[in-house]
């Protein structure tokens, strides 16, 4: 994205409401078109992080630290073939294992998580649509 661009997002999102704001009042349709698409711009950078770094590369159905799945085991969205969903805290998860392995990674990440938490767009396994839910 140009520069120029991230500079319109940044100003039209301090326009609007964050965290408890949002619960108190709806909003209105272009908050949620910005929002949304945030979201999805914090989405797709996590996930190009995790491309890069590769954290949670998964051999033989087991992690580095040798878990099966533990870190998204009991999860509604989980299937046999990984997330069925678009949970931007789940991207923006690592478990402590992976963040000392893995700094840079765990840096990157909870910058993208800082803006994620202003606009309340956080919950455990919490997908974008139920975020979006007031």
């Amino acid at each position: 994205m140009p520069h120029g661009k991230n500079v319109n997002l940044s100003k039209a999102l301090s326009e609007f409401k964050t965290g408890a704001q949002m619960r108190e009042k709806k909003m209105s349709k272009t908050e949620f078109n910005i929002k949304s698409k945030l979201y999805d711009v914090l989405y797709s950078a996590a996930r190009r992080v995790l491309s890069k770094y590769k954290p949670c590369v998964f051999k033989k159905g087991k992690c580095f630290t040798g878990m099966q799945w533990d870190c998204c085991g009991g999860c509604c969205h989980l299937l046999k073939t990984g997330c069925a969903t678009k949970s931007l805290s789940c991207k923006l998860y690592l478990c402590e294992e992976a963040r000392e392995k893995f700094p840079e990674c765990a840096a990157a990440l909870d910058a993208l998580e800082s803006v994620a938490e202003k606009y309340n767009f956080l919950g455990f396994r919490v997908n974008k649509q139920d975020v979006f839910r007031i």
